[in-house]
């Protein structure tokens, strides 16, 4: 079960990652993500009130780490992109998903080898999609050496998120869902009022919305699937996420796979089926 709920949550973020790109290229992007966690945030704050008793302090207190290390993740990486080679940023970034795996094993968690051949070839796979897509990019770096360490810091901190997710899968998981996703929220509503960045018009904002319920389904997913199953596997398999968004813009924009794209995808496929079969 938890295998199908942490592919659920991948596919739930690629699609929100998709769609919220494809809609940040009509409004502002800091807008569209705030919107996104917002909305996706404030649903599952209703949920939460009505299935769930209140939070503990202890739910609240990992709501906002989780918050905190999904923006702090997210700022750094773009920073990075911004100022560094993007061929260089992206493949770092995404293979953070190593950090929850040595932290899920030094913890005691014991998969069996064709699950760790299936964790390998699943980070390697989504790495190389990343490095396809950022081959892209012509930009030059401006400082190559602090987007090398942004990028590194990045890793390591959205890595985190499933560390803390972990936590707080256990005790209230609607309640640490929608505080997280608030708490991520909220340094972005202060830059938008701070910058008076105009709101977006009504067909547009709700697009926006809808894209933060399956983002606050890919949340919920992925904490009941850590719940559920090993930290080591689940945090991998929502990692999958960024191999999705391309995928959709393969088959939804018609944009062309390049060979490295199609070879990390194959090997992505036969990571999972290994982590499944095992």
């Amino acid at each position: 079960m938890e295998i199908a709920l942490a592919l659920g949550a991948a596919l739930a973020w690629g699609f929100a990652d998709f769609s919220g790109g494809i809609k940040s290229r009509q409004a502002s992007t800091v807008l569209v993500t705030m919107i996104v966690l917002g909305f996706g945030g404030l649903i599952s704050l209703g949920i939460a009130a009505l299935t769930e008793e209140a939070p503990s302090g202890r739910t609240i207190v990992l709501a906002l780490l989780a918050g905190a290390t999904t923006g702090l993740g997210v700022t750094m990486f773009f920073h990075a992109l911004s100022i560094g080679v993007i061929g260089t940023v992206a493949p770092i970034s995404c293979a953070g998903a190593a950090v929850p795996v040595i932290v899920g094993l030094a913890q005691g968690e014991r998969p069996s080898v064709g699950q760790l051949g299936g964790v390998a070839l699943v980070v390697a796979g989504v790495v190389v999609i990343a490095r396809a897509v950022a081959d892209t990019s012509v930009q030059a770096a401006t400082n190559p050496r602090l987007s090398i360490i942004l990028a590194v810091a990045s890793a390591g901190t959205l890595g985190a998120y499933y560390i803390v997710a972990k936590e707080g899968a256990g005790d209230g998981p609607l309640w640490f869902v929608a505080l997280g996703q608030l708490f991520a929220a909220a340094p972005l509503a202060v830059i938008v009022l701070a910058r008076r960045i105009p709101l977006p018009q009504r067909r547009l904002g709700a697009a926006v919305c809808g894209i933060g319920i399956a983002n606050g389904a890919g949340w919920f997913l992925s904490v009941l699937a850590l719940r559920e199953g090993f930290l080591s596997l689940v945090a991998v398999l929502t990692a999958l996420y960024p191999a999705i968004t391309v995928l959709l813009a393969r088959f939804v924009l018609h944009e062309r796979l390049t060979i490295l794209q199609k070879a990390g995808a194959g090997v992505t496929f036969v990571g999972v089926a290994l982590i499944a079969a095992a």
